[in-house]
Parts: structure tokens; sequence; C-alpha cells
């Protein structure tokens, strides 16, 4: 247990703390997880919460050429393999992928591919070296695109929403991996939450204007839940949630999910950075801002104090990026 000192500069840390004394690792006699094992159990857990997963088990491994492959069983491996040409590259066929925007670091493609005996829309998305560093360290390491698919399991086998990993292709060299490509299900009539957002605001009628106000609530229940768990989004823009509409009430997706981790201990440090993404970028009102806090805390059980430490914190690291700019 921290010192009552520790307590008192850092409030929020020490009441997770105390709402979640349960860790996965202890170093010396009666430490819980100090910061740096966190670091190290990152990875297990994520992978050990995935491995539970009943999810984890719809799929099977198999090796094709220079390729390891992990599949869902309802999808055919001919498909799956249709996104390579002869000579290997990525969906080279324009009648059939049609090349969607995307950051310079991904090549993304919408597809229709046979699934379970139907015809589905896909995304197949093939992850690039953002440098020669990143290139020799995701050589060595976990490709950004198997980080995706367990992050993806982990987050649905622990009741959120994000779209379905349908096949993981990674090309190997002996024990490197060259190249790494990820499939996954389509999320059928969802909207970018900035857009959503965005429409509310441009309605401008008693109804839009509740809508929205449920919306900024329900979403930062939903992070509030989140984070609660252990669990963040490495790339919370608002571009990166999907929200769907369904019987009066919103479904969150969350994609881009090669940075989502779910640590056994969270830090004020990360819960701070994980929220200032969100913050920073947001077209809304600050008192939409409060209301989203309001409902984090809700979540999570924060005392008053808690949250105006926390929210203090956001504010001003927010503050010091926009003066950067």
């Amino acid at each position: 247990m921290e010192s009552r000192g520790q307590a008192l500069r850092d409030p929020l840390e020490h009441g997770f703390m105390l709402k979640m004394p349960k860790f996965l690792g202890q170093v010396g006699p009666g430490r819980a997880c100090p910061h740096a094992t966190c670091k190290a159990l990152t990875r297990y857990t994520l992978r050990k919460m995935a491995m539970k997963s009943n999810t984890l088990k719809s799929y099977k491994h198999l090796k094709f050429k220079q390729w390891s492959i992990t599949i869902h069983h309802k999808l055919q491996l001919d498909e799956a393999l249709s996104v390579l040409s002869d000579n290997e590259a990525v969906c080279i066929d324009k009648d059939r992928f049609f090349q969607v925007q995307s950051s310079e670091s991904a090549r993304v493609f919408l597809a229709l591919i046979n699934y379970d005996g139907r015809q589905e829309r896909i995304y197949v998305k093939q992850f690039l070296p953002r440098s020669v560093l990143d290139f020799i360290k995701h050589l060595l390491g976990d490709s950004r695109g198997k980080r995706a698919f367990y992050a993806s399991v982990m987050l649905r086998s622990s009741g959120f929403h994000a779209p379905a990993p349908l096949c993981l292709l990674q090309k190997k060299f002996g024990p490197f991996i060259t190249d790494n490509i990820l499939m996954t299900s389509d999320v059928q009539d969802a909207i970018k939450l900035k857009l959503k957002l965005k429409d509310y605001g441009l309605e401008k009628t008693a109804s839009g204007l509740r809508k929205k106000r449920t919306l900024i609530s329900e979403f930062g229940k939903l992070i509030g839940k989140m984070h609660q768990q252990g669990i963040v989004h490495g790339d919370t823009r608002l571009g990166n949630v999907l929200v769907q509409e369904v019987d009066d009430q919103f479904l969150f997706w969350f994609i881009d999910n090669e940075n989502t981790k779910r640590f056994p201990r969270l830090s004020t440090k990360r819960v701070v950075k994980n929220l200032d993404q969100m913050n920073i970028k947001a077209r809304v009102s600050n008192t939409d801002r409060l209301r989203f806090m309001r409902s984090y805390a809700l979540a999570r059980d924060l005392s008053r104090d808690e949250l105006k430490y926390i929210a203090g914190k956001v504010q001003a690291r927010t503050a010091k990026r926009l003066n950067k700019n």
C-alpha cells in the first residue's frame, strides 16, 4: 500500500489502488506490482485475457508458404488468401478491393468476401513501417497486426465492442516478421464519433441537443468502465470510435486497436494521457466536457476531489499541447 504522502500527491491513483487491490504479480516482500513490473506484465495480461476468451477458440493456426495465418473457422482459407496476388502483393485486384483513406503507416481496403455462407463487407489493413527504427522494432517483437488482433479479442471478451478480427496474416523470414495484414468485419450503419457530434451540433433542435448530451454522457461512462478494468485505447481520437444508434441506444465501437492495452495497474499518467487524446480535438462546449467527466467519474466511483484532480490534470495537459501548436 502506498504511503499517505504518496496518496496526497496523487489521490486518484491512491483511490484506484484502494478499489482494485488485486494485481498479477509481486516484486519483493509484500510489494504489489510496482510501476517497473507493469510494463512487463502488460503483454502477458493482454495475451492471457485473449487466450482465456471463448472467442479465441474460434480461430485456427495455419501455414502457407512464408505466411503464418490465424483465421476464423467460418472463413475459408482461399478467401483469406485472395488478398495476396501470385507474387504476394496485397490487394492489387482493383475490381474487388477498394482502397480507402488511411494514415501513411497503413494501407486499408474495403472488400466483399464469402464468410459463413454469405457475402460480407470486410476491411483489409496492411501495416506499413513508420520508420527504419519502427521496422527493426517489429522485426524483433509483436507486429502491429498481431497486437491489434489480440487487443480486439480482449475488448470483445471484456464486454466492449470492436470489429471482429477474421484473419491475421504474418509473413516471416526465419524468426522475423516482414509483413502483416489484418482482416476485420465491417460495422454496419456506424459513423465516426466526431462526425456524430458534429451532426448533432448542426441540428440545433431540442431533440438533437438531448441526443448529443446523452451521447457524451454514455461515452464518458464507457471510458470510465474501461479504465476501471485497466483498459486503455492507445489512440482514442474521436475518429477511432464508431457509433451505432440501435433502439435509441448508442453502441461504441473501437477501431485501430494496435495500441490498446490492459494494465494490471492503471496509473494516473496513463489515464490523463488517454483522456487528453479525446479532449484536445473534441468540438464541444466546456459544459459538455464536464458532462463527460461526471459520467466518467460515476462509472469509476471517484469522489469529487478525485474528479477535480484528474480534470485539472487533463485540462493542463490539453492547454500545454494547444499552446505548442
